[in-house]
């Protein structure tokens, strides 16, 4: 009789305990379904689509694209077949030898000039690591022997005036496609940059020009990628670029033609429109990655540490529920629409300072909760991305005003 009243017990309690975790998650998927609803919501009346595919850039024509060169083509590695890899221009940068770093350019920000006597010696280390043979040839003759795909990319942007890079835009989730060639843009600037001011130096204004031009154009076409990576991509090239604007200003080596054409070009940056463009992105293919761990909750993990995904289920995915996935994306979304909103239109300014009071108060939440630690790992590094194009935004202007005030 004990026995049975034991059992009995044992019984009852686990059927209690089954519905209490019934109705637990049953309340916490409704939840998780109302608050993501709510967002949703929330992103129609923004005008602002979670659809990654609606982002990917429209097809331009070859003779008019400057990505669509052989130089930028992407196949699949032989050691990694999951994605495609720009071996082309990695062979042509040289990636694949153990070479010195390139010479550093100087810091126009600092108002610091590039030094020719260690740009000279740089580059001669690199040729005579590859040449095996002393240099004899000028400097700038040196770096067009040692990476021809600077001549080739200048005469082709004479012509091929827009840019679009290939990619991977079907990859699921978006953040599973290789970035290799839009990251390899900022080493390809560096060189054009070098090779710029070593023509400034020789006196050939018009070529330096061809290689700032040539520069513009790869930011064009990292610009145009859906994501935040190509947005500072083409930021970092700007940057990159304005080295030789400064270095020709310091040296009064720009024609008035010359210069007004800078101020045309450089005028046609929009950081703040690109900023808005990278959030827009970057909440679409985070959407794309909460609908991908939906069903697997450890495809977090794996996607965190770029592993790959196993056929086999762990118990996390048993036991987590949906609805707290669903709470997870529906705060990183409303978090991301936020920082939308944080330009001013009217005057072109980011208000770069709310966004840290923003993440101080969606932190201000308790830390390490199922239902919030997948959403506030991902969101601390978009705190710092409004001060990051406020800033990009004041050089281009200032670059814009200083060609005016030379002419």
């Amino acid at each position: 009789m004990k026995r049975r009243n034991i059992l009995r017990r044992t019984l009852w309690t686990i059927i209690v305990l089954a519905t209490l975790a019934a109705f637990l998650y049953a309340e916490e998927d409704w939840r998780g379904a109302r608050s993501l609803g709510a967002v949703e919501k929330e992103y129609q009346q923004a005008g602002v689509s979670l659809n990654f595919a609606d982002y990917v850039p429209k097809p331009i024509p070859d003779s008019e694209n400057l990505g669509a060169l052989p130089i930028f083509a992407l196949t699949y590695s032989p050691a990694e077949h999951t994605y495609r890899y720009p071996d082309a221009l990695m062979s042509a940068l040289r990636n694949d030898q153990a070479l010195p770093r390139l010479p550093s350019v100087g810091h126009w920000q600092l108002g610091e000039q590039a030094d020719f006597a260690q740009i000279d010696s740089g580059i001669a280390r690199i040729y005579l690591q590859v040449f095996k043979a002393t240099p004899l040839a000028s400097p700038l003759v040196q770096l067009d022997t040692l990476f021809p795909l600077l001549q080739t990319l200048r005469q082709a942007s004479l012509t091929r005036t827009q840019c679009r890079f290939d990619s991977d835009f079907s990859a699921d989730p978006p953040q599973t496609r290789s970035f290799a060639l839009l990251t390899a843009q900022i080493k390809l600037s560096e060189l054009l940059s070098l090779h710029g001011l070593l023509a400034l130096r020789d006196h050939q204004p018009e070529l330096a020009l061809q290689d700032l031009r040539t520069i513009l154009i790869l930011a064009q076409g990292a610009g145009r990628d859906p994501s935040l990576v190509g947005q500072l991509v083409a930021n970092a090239l700007h940057n990159i670029g304005d080295a030789i604007v400064y270095d020709g200003l310091a040296e009064h080596a720009w024609s008035a033609s010359q210069l007004a054409q800078m101020q045309e070009t450089l005028a046609l940056a929009n950081f703040i429109a690109s900023y808005r463009f990278s959030l827009e992105t970057e909440a679409a293919a985070f959407a794309g990655l909460f609908k991908w761990i939906r069903p697997n909750p450890s495809n977090w993990v794996k996607a965190t540490l770029n592993a790959d995904t196993p056929s086999r289920k762990h118990l996390i995915d048993y036991v987590f529920p949906v609805g707290w996935i669903d709470c997870n994306e529906s705060a990183h979304l409303r978090f991301l629409l936020k920082l939308m909103m944080l330009p001013a239109v009217d005057d072109q300014t980011l208000r770069a300072d709310r966004a840290h009071h923003l993440f101080d108060g969606y932190m201000s939440n308790p830390l390490l909760m199922p239902w919030n630690i997948l959403s506030s790992t991902a969101s601390q590094p978009f705190s710092y991305i409004p001060r990051n194009f406020a800033v990009d935004q004041t050089i281009a202007n200032e670059s814009v005003i200083a060609c005016l005030l030379e002419r």
